[in-house]
């Protein structure tokens, strides 16, 4: 029970960090509503995450595990259908440049915007677990 506690408060502080990072996905109203959707994301990650890495496990072996991620953002883009507070829409991303580094300005459809919200929460829910063990 400590564990699934642990996890819902994590992903809902990741879905804030992801709000506050990618103006494509926003959460309307309080707390209640990050709450609900790392309800729903926890829920999704716990029943119908490993259906779908079991179902897809020949494509997955084909990928060498790349095809994760796909699934991943499918689950993230599935949250807005469970969660009426939450929207993820296409955004104009403006460029970046730092370091030698330039990412060019361009325009994310809704897939990009889940993709990079998918990404961006496996980044901080790993690290936060991993600060939090």
């Amino acid at each position: 029970m400590k564990s699934i506690i642990r996890s819902l408060i994590i992903t809902a502080i990741g879905i804030y960090l992801i709000t506050l990072l990618i103006p494509g996905i926003k959460v309307s109203g309080g707390w209640q509503s990050y709450a609900w959707a790392g309800v729903v994301l926890t829920l999704l990650n716990a029943t119908v995450k490993p259906a779908a890495n079991l179902l897809l496990l020949p494509i997955n072996l084909l990928t060498l595990g790349v095809f994760r991620w796909v699934i991943n953002v499918f689950i993230f883009w599935l949250v807005p259908a469970f969660v009426k507070e939450v929207a993820i829409s296409p955004f104009a991303f403006a460029g970046y440049a730092a370091f030698g580094f330039t990412a060019p300005a361009m325009n994310l459809s809704i897939f990009w915007t889940a993709a990079a919200g998918a990404f961006i929460l496996s980044i901080v829910m790993g690290v936060m677990e991993w600060i939090l063990d």
